[in-house]
């Protein structure tokens, strides 16, 4: 997993536990059986003056400032201050929030109200969802599967990509467009002249290779510009079979507005057709191929995803305090003031969660 620094941005963890301990009350025992604490939680993302990664803000499709999170979870475990491992175990159930009324305005702070952690926590592991922008699509946004909703290990948290078309069954507008192909194909006497112009632009036209019809673009903008061309060609030519072919090609009417694969979100290279024998007619004929087999070289319809949706992360160990921090403090600091001299006025205790309620604790990315 990477860490926060490759999305562009620092993300930023505290914890209030409101009431009164000392330090002494701090269990360091994993196996501790005492009853999770109460406390609220604060979420803070500041900005990143430099990049860990190599992308740009226009590759990330990104704007440069914070446009918050829709969605932010927060794992808790016991490590004695390790990183995370793979097979550590929570040391209790997740908290989460959908929660964005919690924004503090001005500041990139969110807080989760009456949340519980078990005394001992001493490292947490935080996923935020980025809030998407409500002027832009899937394809902007991107997509990505929820986040982890249960308890579960490091090593079986899962994210998955969204498919742009989650079925192979042929679209309407890529069977149109195979169809207007098969009827200039069949135009009277082109697949059997003996025009040795007229049958080159044949064998071209259905695209034969050596194994036959060959797999060639299904979408409306090649094929559009393929019987163009064709037409062009054609453009001098009073015989029979090219008055016919030409005359299939301006019978266009079931196509003219068509756009297909770009009208379900899908880029031109995902549609495909090859002239074939369909066995139920009995005839050869232009199909839609939405499979990858080993005839159809292709990559199947239903791979094609929408970008990954931006999600922030962060392990980290965690930093208490003794006394209550108020959520003005977080609402006057200044968003320039740094994060290690803010946990040094504020959270200067032990790194664990106390065995009663008590210490505010805060958690920052690395």
């Amino acid at each position: 997993m990477t860490d926060m620094k490759y999305i562009l941005y620092s993300l930023l963890v505290g914890m209030m536990i409101v009431s009164c301990s000392s330090a002494d009350d701090i269990a360091d025992d994993a196996n501790s059986q005492q009853a999770a604490q109460q406390v609220d939680l604060l979420v803070s993302v500041g900005s990143k003056t430099s990049q860990s990664n190599k992308q740009s803000v226009s590759a990330l499709r990104r704007a440069a400032t914070f446009q918050g999170m829709e969605d932010l979870v927060a794992i808790p475990f016991h490590t004695d201050g390790a990183a995370v491992a793979p097979t550590d175990h929570p040391y209790l159930d997740m908290v989460r929030t959908t929660e964005e009324s919690s924004r503090v305005e001005g500041h990139n702070n969110y807080y989760v109200d009456h949340c519980f952690l078990m005394p001992g926590t001493d490292r947490m592991l935080v996923y935020g969802k980025s809030k998407p922008s409500p002027s832009a699509d899937q394809t902007v946004n991107g997509v990505l599967s929820a986040l982890p909703t249960v308890r579960t290990k490091l090593e079986d948290i899962r994210f998955s990509l969204s498919s742009i078309r989650h079925t192979t069954e042929v679209h309407t507008d890529a069977q149109a467009l195979a169809d207007y192909m098969t009827s200039i194909a069949n135009s009277t006497g082109w697949s059997t002249t003996e025009d040795v112009t007229l049958k080159s632009y044949y064998t071209d036209f259905i695209h034969v290779t050596a194994e036959g019809g060959g797999l060639m673009s299904g979408s409306a903008a090649h094929i559009k510009a393929f019987v163009a061309a064709l037409r062009a060609q054609l453009e001098s030519r009073s015989d029979a079979v090219s008055m016919a072919i030409k005359a299939n090609i301006d019978n266009n009417t079931s196509i003219a507005s068509n756009t297909y694969p770009r009208s379900i979100g899908l880029p031109d290279g995902a549609a495909a057709i090859r002239w074939s024998k369909n066995e139920e007619k009995g005839k050869e004929e232009f199909s839609v191929r939405t499979n990858r087999t080993a005839f159809d070289n292709i990559n199947g319809i239903t791979r094609y995803t929408y970008p990954a949706a931006l999600v922030f992360f962060t392990d980290s160990p965690i930093r208490t305090s003794m006394t209550e921090v108020p959520k003005s403090i977080y609402q006057n600091a200044s968003t320039s003031t740094a994060w290690s001299n803010f946990l040094d006025e504020h959270y200067n205790n032990s790194q664990t969660v106390n065995s009663r309620r008590g210490q505010p604790l805060a958690v920052r990315c690395r």
